[in-house]
């Protein structure tokens, strides 16, 4: 027996494919403005961990009197275990994270794999005596 189908009725292939040529489209527009917002977010994790690790060398300062030379990365290979003590811990993306002292100032140095070439903030400095996060293209003086 057949079955009588009556007035029913389908989409086209025309319409189908509008439909997804509209999806496409909305697609185009969304991927670029997510992926920016990804990389504002590995920023902001750049900017909070070099805020995180100068409260670390901060606290490391408060405990020594003042004296920051226990951290300076050139002649303590043991910082980051110092700075892990005063409740630091390396955020993940970062590849470098460095301190340089310098009399009784310091300036925390750091890189962010996740970061573009074309962010600022790939690579950044916190300065003492600047007060916060700045990217930079130069290291610490």
């Amino acid at each position: 027996m057949r079955a009588d189908l009556g007035d029913q009725r389908g989409f086209t292939l025309i319409e189908l494919l509008v439909v997804i040529v509209i999806i496409a489209i909305l697609a185009a527009i969304a991927i670029p403005i997510f992926l920016e917002q990804k990389e504002k977010g590995f920023e902001a994790q750049m900017q909070s961990g070099l805020k995180d690790a100068a409260t670390a060398v901060e606290s490391y300062g408060t405990a020594h009197g003042g004296d920051y030379s226990g951290l300076h990365t050139a002649t303590n290979p043991d910082y980051a275990t110092k700075l892990a003590a005063e409740g630091f811990k390396i955020p993940s993306g970062f590849t470098y994270l460095n301190v340089v002292v310098t009399g009784s100032s310091y300036c925390i140095e750091a890189r962010h794999s996740m970061l573009t070439t074309s962010s600022a903030w790939r690579r950044s400095t916190y300065q003492q005596n600047n007060g916060g996060p700045q990217p930079t293209p130069d290291n610490c003086p």
